[in-house]
């Protein structure tokens, strides 16, 4: 690693923990700044390597735990140090296909005699983020004596006491009583979902300024690997088995396991979405309206993720080609 490097990693590191930390102030925009948080350690690793990220990374641990103690620096080496470490070895680990189109082999970046290095599809990044997030529900799930639903009960009650306190306790208790039944899979959802969000932001941008290690995915031709659906299968199997033996605690795990497991799926709707814009005119438009529509409705979202399963199993965009060969000839 050069100095250059060097200097790169602990600056990336640095930057992201002074965004991690824009809450501690107060400021009306710090949250979205804490969503951005991983952003510096991604475009650092995406332009120089995964060893750059994880230095960053440490770098960020070390900040913030000098600001804000022991607690803030776990919570930033795992909310914003870790996926965006995984983020970067999984995009950046190229594999050797042969000739014929099989694997080879993993971790190399020559490739032997009669076999060419290709990167990762941007699916296999998506689903290695989302497994991260369920093993770390599942870990949660095991951590706490009292069940996970019992544990998220108690914490939304010290948030909402914190920054609600002057609403009635019957208020308060409706609102925990709302939010508990999904909470754990929507926060871990929506971490995968800032981590692929905030990946993207960095390739693009180091591709406009060519300096990006590898070419950018057709966000259009987003595919997930066959065994991705075998996780979700068995967290809706865990939930069912949990509401039919009256194990509360299981059903509650493999419900919010579900909701981490189908935010993959969600993108590769969006996916579906953007392969349909491109085969009738206006797509530009077309897209800016389904996003917005996306962004106030949360069925729109659900719909979107049954839209991506429904894609995973029986190929929508396949059948979306045969009808319009030409649909798939724009880059998105």
């Amino acid at each position: 690693m050069t100095p250059q490097d060097a200097l790169i990693a602990i600056g990336s590191g640095l930057l992201s923990a002074l965004a991690a930390l824009t809450f501690l102030s107060g400021a009306p925009l710090a949250l979205g700044l804490v969503y951005l948080a991983p952003l510096p350690l991604m475009m650092a690793g995406f332009a120089r390597g995964p060893r750059v990220t994880a230095i960053g990374v440490l770098a960020g641990v070390v900040a913030t735990g000098a600001i804000g103690g022991l607690s803030t620096a776990a919570l930033f080496g795992l909310a914003q140090g870790l996926p965006s470490w995984a983020a970067v070895r999984l995009g950046l680990t190229p594999q050797r296909v042969d000739r014929g189109g099989a694997v080879a082999n993993r971790g190399g970046a020559v490739a032997n005699q009669g076999s060419v290095v290709d990167w990762p599809p941007a699916g296999i990044v998506l689903s290695g983020l989302t497994v991260l997030g369920g093993i770390f529900l599942v870990f949660a799930a095991i951590a706490t004596e009292d069940g996970l639903s019992v544990a998220v009960a108690a914490q939304l009650d010290t948030a909402f006491s914190g920054f609600a306190s002057n609403l009635a306790e019957a208020d308060r208790q409706a609102m925990i009583q709302a939010l508990m039944p999904l909470f754990p899979g929507s926060v871990a959802a929506s971490w995968v979902m800032m981590a692929v969000v905030n990946a993207s932001l960095a390739q693009r941008a180091l591709v406009r300024i060519d300096q990006a290690i590898r070419p950018s995915p057709v966000f259009a031709d987003l595919t997930l690997p066959q065994w991705m659906a075998w996780p979700l299968v068995g967290a809706a199997g865990l939930a069912l088995t949990g509401s039919a033996t009256g194990a509360g605690e299981l059903e509650y795990l493999g419900r919010n396991l579900a909701i981490v497991l189908a935010a993959p799926y969600f993108f590769v709707g969006l996916a579906v979405f953007h392969t349909l814009a491109r085969q009738v005119g206006h797509s530009s438009a077309l897209l800016i309206a389904f996003y917005l529509v996306i962004a106030i409705s949360l069925w729109a979202a659900l719909v979107v993720a049954g839209v991506g399963i429904v894609e995973h199993w029986f190929g929508l965009r396949s059948r979306m080609s045969a009808v319009n060969p030409n649909a798939g000839n724009e880059d998105e």
